[in-house]
């Protein structure tokens, strides 16, 4: 059963994140903002959505599971005082970015395109079969996931 946090200072005693440092933003867009966040319960680094009516993004994107569509975790829709309701998405955290990113600041191998595109139609595929079509689908939108190979082989995958 979701935990429920009756204020947004319950929710930051298990979700540490700092809105003020700009190293921790990870995206932003119509819907809110994306920072990196400690679960202190399950000691790990995870995605924090912050927004308005994320409740039902993350209603239909839960109950997806491919290794290339991006996994939320939870989501809480928490009352606060001082800013109003706010919905507040744990989603898996994804260390290497985005694809505009990785496109901006690498030079791919031809072998790295074709896994990337092959994850991409691999998730996309998936989707359509599921009845569902991404709304917003563009570069800044696909997560990589670096997946661990065999030993002797360090792919980028696309999630």
């Amino acid at each position: 059963m979701p935990k429920i946090y009756n204020s947004l200072n319950e929710f930051q005693r298990d979700y540490q994140y700092d809105l003020s440092d700009k190293t921790t933003h990870l995206g932003e867009g119509s819907y809110g903002l994306v920072v990196k966040a400690y679960d202190n319960e399950n000691n790990k680094w995870v995605a924090l959505k912050i927004g308005k009516d994320l409740m039902r993004e993350y209603e239909a994107a839960s109950s997806l599971n491919h290794r290339n569509i991006a996994k939320y975790e939870a989501c809480y829709r928490i009352n606060d005082r001082n800013i109003g309701q706010r919905d507040y998405a744990i989603m898996q955290l994804y260390t290497a970015g985005n694809l505009a990113n990785l496109l901006q600041t690498t030079t791919l191998a031809d072998v790295q395109k074709r896994e990337l595109i092959r994850g991409i139609l691999e998730g996309l595929q998936y989707l359509h079969a599921q009845k569902r079509i991404h709304r917003d689908f563009k570069p800044a939108n696909i997560l990589i996931a670096q997946r661990q190979l065999p030993p002797t082989d360090s792919r980028l995958w696309a999630d």
